[in-house]
Formats: C-alpha cells, sequence, structure tokens
C-alpha cells in the first residue's frame, strides 16, 4: 500500500507542475505583446532610460559610413539628443532614475511601392547594397514615470525596415531636434 500512495504523490506533483509550466508559457505570451518590428521603438526608449548611447545608436539602420559618417561622430551626435531627452525627463520628472514605456498608435505595414520609395531614396544617396524585406510606419509616444509622476514625448512617427533579419530605425517623424 505504502508504494501506491508513493505513486499517487508523484503523479500529482507532476501535474502540478504541469499545470504551473503551462500558466507561466500562457503568461509570458500574453505579456510579450510587443511584435518584432516593434523592437527598435522599444529598444530606444529603453536607451532613453538607461542613458546609453551605443543602444541608442544600435536602434538605427547603419548605413553612416555610406553616408560619409564616422561611427564616432554618429555617437557624438546621438548622445547630445540623448542626453537632451534624457534632460528633458530627469528635470520634469525631478528624479535621475525613471521607467520608460511605449504608447502606440497606429501602425501601417508597408506596401512594395513605400518599400520602394525607401528604396529609390537610399539609392539617390549611393546606397544601393541594402535590401528591404519589410517596413512599418509605427506612431508612438514614449512616456516615463517614476515617483508617481508621469512625462511623455509628443507623438513620433518611427519608420522601421527589416534588413538581413534584422528590424532597425530608418526613420523618425516630428523628433524637436
Amino acid at each position: 500500500p505504502p508504494k501506491k500512495k508513493k505513486g499517487k504523490i508523484i503523479a500529482i506533483v507532476l501535474v502540478v507542475l504541469a499545470v504551473l509550466l503551462a500558466a507561466t508559457i500562457a503568461l509570458a505570451a500574453l505579456g510579450s505583446s510587443v511584435e518584432d518590428y516593434q523592437e527598435p521603438v522599444e529598444n530606444w526608449a529603453e536607451a532613453i532610460e538607461k542613458d546609453d548611447v551605443d543602444m541608442f545608436y544600435n536602434t538605427y539602420l547603419d548605413l553612416w559610413s555610406e553616408l560619409g559618417f564616422t561611427k564616432s561622430e554618429v555617437k557624438d551626435e546621438f548622445k547630445t539628443i540623448l542626453d537632451s531627452f534624457s534632460e528633458d525627463v530627469r528635470d520634469d520628472l525631478d528624479c535621475d532614475d525613471f521607467k520608460t514605456s511605449v504608447e502606440y498608435g497606429d501602425i501601417e505595414k508597408y506596401d512594395d511601392g513605400d518599400i520602394d520609395d525607401i528604396m529609390d531614396i537610399l539609392e539617390a544617396a549611393g546606397i544601393d547594397d541594402v535590401e528591404i524585406k519589410e517596413a512599418y510606419e509605427i506612431e508612438a509616444t514614449i512616456q516615463a514615470e517614476a515617483e508617481g509622476k508621469k512625462w511623455e514625448t509628443d507623438e513620433y512617427t518611427f519608420v522601421v525596415v527589416k534588413v538581413d533579419g534584422k528590424w532597425s530605425i530608418y526613420e523618425i517623424r516630428g523628433l524637436p531636434v
């Protein structure tokens, strides 16, 4: 008789573990509602939070050398932009430690004609070795919160493109800088 009890206990424990695992997976799927193409926007906001110029730089489509800029020049310019955002947030929230988030508005998947328009612009700039697979136009507001206080940007329009399997920011419209 003790072996039967032990077997039942093991079976119950295994069922409970299976249910917990399934619940964890379901919650993770619900919590990760950000699509792959939104990742550059999320990372852009996080770079402001972390004041991380490398992360900020890596959100963009890397065509700087083809346009005649060095990585150092671009990072210096990005540092100025990042400092401006970080300073605004810190001043408005009156604190140094804040958490950013992104509030999404309209999202439009670009059709082949829209992608061709981007490719034409790149080719006119002398960049003809980039193949854009997909693109989206994303309206978003960057928000920050700390100690019960809130801050947000105006709505920006991010154009993100997929090149070589990686999503990157091609353009941001509406920036104040």
